[in-house]
């Protein structure tokens, strides 16, 4: 049946590299695809990422967010514009828990979330609140 879907998962996999920028690789891209469409196909991603080296050297695997100062302004408006169209990362778009990253061993960077825009994102990225200093 993979043989089947494979042009559809292609194209998928193309479209969240698209969305999500260049941080994503095709193979991390088709891997959270593929999961995002049968999160059973977990055992066939886990070996992929092991046999491949899918995963970034010395890092562990799961999600980490990148850092939003570091982008560039057109990056950042960029982002801003598709979080308040779809109220969502394209990764949380998938569904994906991180723990169903993690396990299949791939190393994702997702977005931070910009100072002030409450959006969904596979990692919950909790903003410190306005202090008091009552006491």
């Amino acid at each position: 049946m993979r043989w089947l879907l494979s042009p559809v998962r292609h194209w998928r996999s193309r479209r969240l590299m698209a969305d999500h920028g260049s941080s994503l690789s095709y193979r991390e891209a088709w891997c959270l695809v593929t999961l995002a469409r049968d999160p059973a196909e977990l055992p066939f991603v886990h070996s992929l990422t092991t046999q491949t080296r899918i995963h970034r050297p010395g890092t562990p695997p799961g999600a980490s967010i990148d850092v939003w100062a570091s982008l560039e302004t057109s990056e950042q408006r960029r982002r801003i514009a598709w979080l308040n169209r779809y109220g969502a990362t394209p990764l949380s778009l998938l569904g994906l828990s991180e723990e169903l990253i993690e396990l299949a061993g791939l190393h994702i960077i997702e977005w931070a979330l910009p100072p002030g825009l409450v959006s969904n994102s596979v990692i919950l990225q909790d903003r410190p609140g306005p202090t008091s200093n009552a006491g």
